[in-house]
Formats: structure tokens, sequence, C-alpha cells
């Protein structure tokens, strides 16, 4: 019997058919990665491949995933497999398999002149409304994009409603949506939600629709995404495992939305400091202090990890410090909350979603994981999400690319965790102090991981993709288990 998983995708084969999101950047290809999680069988899956225009199956193809292990699907070469779509395809994807799979996508566009990239995680299931913590319009030449899909069995109409946090005009537009097909929502065009938005929204589907959403964020030559939430899950702690301040050029800043019917009170609790040595002329900071808003029902509160103006948002304890960790978001009235982070380093852009700590698990899996790369290293970081300290390993599967200077399956790697820390592991070669693993320093890999806490363990981790164009910067949540 085969699973199904769904995965939203905003795809343009070669370029042949660019895709607009916001008013500046054209998303032209995409990829996406598929683990198989049976450490002990073969995964048989097949691909189906819906347009966006009107949900009809366009493609499909069959695959298969050796155990434990992972393959990309782009347009051919370098250890990927082709796509089996139309020349300038656009539209979303089924992964059906006898074997539980996850898998992510990567996004890559153009602003101008200039190479942006971006990842966000699948969907295995759909929700009947969708949480979207950060939405823009305006903001500093920042804009989102949502894009919903369809994945029930019969037309939906879907209700978006906005609501600002630091600026803008509350609204709502409305759409209908095919089985299978999607809609596009996009921010920059939409006047009434003032000159500047700065908020979130909900995604609404019709009694008994099924749907998705992913936002894409564009601007400043930067690209960013991430997928929306299950509105109707209430979690009242949210983990997020990566947060910095002035981390070679690295800044954070965490978005946390409302989604209950009741005022409260937030609370961000932030790990140990990782850091531990200087970043230029920033010497690793202390023991951060906890940060509290008071957050209306339905409202968004935006936190920076950085020096600014504090009615922005801006977090001065890290104006002049480097700080390397993760945080807890707790609710004093058990409010649902969720959450999202956008990482800036230099040039590059990206964003994650915040993990429910009630559902953590001792393991979770990360489809894609790379070292020397055609300039792409990634990096996973981990938060110990239990009550007690946890030993962390992570084993690497099998290198899905060979031949001269690619490495062998790699060796695994255990961390120490205590309690409510995070810590990194890059898949390169550097100061062990910043977590570089040197095994990966002369080769080539790309394939996945799993990463498990000791017996009686809870943790959480996303993974940093780095690749060689202008904004670089990949990141995607992994999956528990």
């Amino acid at each position: 019997m085969k699973r199904r998983l769904m995965q939203t995708m905003l795809v343009a084969i070669l370029a042949l058919v660019p895709m607009l999101v916001g008013a500046q950047t054209s998303v032209t290809t995409s990829g996406f990665q598929v683990q198989n999680l049976s450490e002990t069988t073969a995964a048989q899956i097949t691909i189906r491949y819906y347009s966006a225009a009107n949900g009809a199956e366009v493609a499909s193809q069959e695959a298969t995933i050796p155990a434990g292990g992972s393959l990309t699907f782009l347009d051919g070469g370098g250890g990927t497999v082709a796509m089996s779509v139309p020349a300038g395809f656009r539209g979303s994807v089924v992964i059906e398999s006898d074997q539980p799979v996850v898998a992510i996508t990567n996004l890559v566009g153009v602003q101008g002149n200039i190479s942006v990239g971006e990842a966000y995680s699948g969907f295995n299931a759909g929700y009947s409304s969708v949480s979207l913590p950060l939405i823009m319009r305006g903001n500093f030449g920042f804009n989102t994009t949502i894009i919903v899909q369809n994945t029930g069995t019969a037309a939906t109409s879907v209700t978006v409603r906005y609501t600002p946090g630091v600026a803008g005009t509350a609204g709502t537009q409305t759409a209908n949506i095919q089985p299978g097909a999607s809609a596009t929502f996009t921010q920059a065009t939409n006047n009434a939600l003032g000159e500047r938005f700065v908020g979130s929204a909900v995604v609404e589907a019709a009694s008994g629709g099924s749907i998705v959403a992913a936002v894409v964020q564009d601007g400043n030559n930067t690209l960013a995404s991430y997928s929306g939430f299950d509105a109707n899950v209430t979690p009242s702690a949210v983990a997020v495992p990566l947060l910095v301040a002035n981390n070679f050029g690295g800044t954070t800043g965490l978005q946390i939305q409302n989604n209950g019917n009741e005022a409260t009170t937030v609370t961000v609790t932030y790990t140990p400091n990782t850091a531990t040595t200087p970043a230029g002329t920033f010497q690793p900071c202390g023991a951060p202090q906890a940060s509290t808003f008071q957050l209306p029902a339905g409202a968004s509160v935006t936190t920076i990890q950085g020096a600014g103006s504090a009615n922005e948002g801006f977090d001065t304890q890290f104006a002049n410090c480097r700080y390397v960790g993760g945080a807890t978001v707790t609710s004093n009235n058990n409010q649902p909350l969720t959450a999202v982070v956008n990482q800036s380093f230099g040039a590059s852009f990206s964003a994650y979603e915040g993990f429910q700590v009630s559902s953590a698990t001792g393991e979770v899996r990360a489809p894609l994981v790379v070292s020397n790369n055609f300039g792409g290293t990634t990096g996973i970081q981990v938060q110990n999400v239990g009550t007690s300290a946890t030993q962390v390993t992570i084993s690497f599967g099998p290198n899905t690319v060979s031949g001269d200077g690619t490495c062998a399956t790699p060796q695994s790697r255990t961390i120490s965790l205590p309690a409510g820390s995070s810590a990194t592991r890059i898949q390169a070669g550097g100061a062990a102090a910043d977590g570089f693993d040197d095994q990966f320093a002369t080769c080539r890999y790309v394939g996945s991981a799993k990463i498990e806490a000791a017996s009686g363990g809870q943790i959480v981790a996303i993974v940093n993709q780095t690749a060689a164009l202008t904004d670089g910067l990949f990141t995607y949540n992994t999956f528990g288990q």
C-alpha cells in the first residue's frame, strides 16, 4: 500500500516559464529531495505532477530509493534524477510510497540579475485552516506571496484573513481552487493592506475543504520561504533551534503568532550561548535574558536579535555581542502559538518554522545533507527540548554521488546536550569550537541524516544549506519520527 505526501511546489523547469513572486523575484526552477525512512526495505515511489492552473495531472514517474537513502529530483546531472515534467511546468507534487518517506523542496530564482534560493518542507496531510505567522508588504523592501494548494478531492473556496502587527490594515481575500490546484495571493499588489504591512494571516477552507500553504518572502536581492501551520493544533510552547546575533554577519528575527481566542503573555526563553569565540569585534554574549510580550488574540509580534529600534522589534541585549543558540516560546495561559524565524547572513536570507514542543520526538530525519557539493554545504542545528540532558547521535545515509573526490558513507557523530540547549554540526572543515566536522573537509557528499536522542530524549532540528548563489542560504525543518 502506498502512502501519499503532499508537497506544494513552485516550478518552471529550465526557466522556460518563470513565475513572479511578489513584484521582484522570478522562481525559475526547483528540485525536491525524498528520503526513505525505512532502514531495511527499499521504497518504491510514484511521483504525480499537478498543474497549478487547473489541478490536472500532467505527468508521473516512478523511482526506487534504497533503504535509509534519499534521491534528489531536479533536471538531471550531478547525481540527481530528472523530473519527468513538461517544459515550463508550474504546479504541485504528490509523492506516493510503499514505505514511509519525507521530502523537501529547494527553490531557485532571480531578482534582477541576482541569483537567490530557499527551501521548505513538504506536507503529509492537508488542514482545514492554516496559520501564517509572518506576512509582509513594503516592509523595508520585503514582500510575501502566499501559495495555497487544495489537497482535497473536491473544489473548495478559501479565505485569507490578514491581521496587522507592527504595521498595516486588516483585510481578507478569497479564491476558488480545484482539487490538486493552487492559488497565489501576492501581497505586493494588495493595496488594501496599507502602504506597509507587517503581521500575520490565517487561510481557511470552506467546510470540508483540505488545504496546505507556503509563504515566499522576497526583496533586497534575497528569497526565503516557510511552510504554513495547522491552525487547529494548539501548541502553547514552541521551540526554535537556531537564533543568532552578530554571528559572522548573521542575525535572526523571530515572529510569533497568537492563534488563540484570548490575549496572552508570551515569554521567549533563550538557550545558553554556544558561541565561545569572537566574531570580528563581537565578543560572545553572556546568558541572554528572557523577553516577554503582550499579544492579543490573533495578533503577532516580532523580536530581532540585533541592534536597532525597539519599536521595530529589535532586542538590544544582542546589539554588541555574538550569540548562537535557540529559544523556547511559551504562553502564560496556554494559548496556541506558532512562530517563524528569519535568518540573515550578509547577502543570504532564509526562514524556518518553529516546532511544537509537545510533538517533539526522540528521532528526526533530514532528507538532504551535503558537503562540497558544487559549493554547497549543510549545517545541522539540534535543540534538546526535554527536561534532562541527552546524548544525540547523527547518522548519515549512503552517499548518492560517486566518483573521484566523493566521501565514503560518513561516520556518525555524537553530541552531549544539556536540557534546554542546542548545538551545531557543520558538514565542512573548520574550527571544532564552531561545530565544523572535519571528516567532510575535502570530499563531496550528497545524502541524508538520521538524528537520534538517547532513550527518553526529545529533540528538534533544522538544516541550513549554503549554495553558490548570491543568496545561497536554504533552510528546512527536519521531520520527527
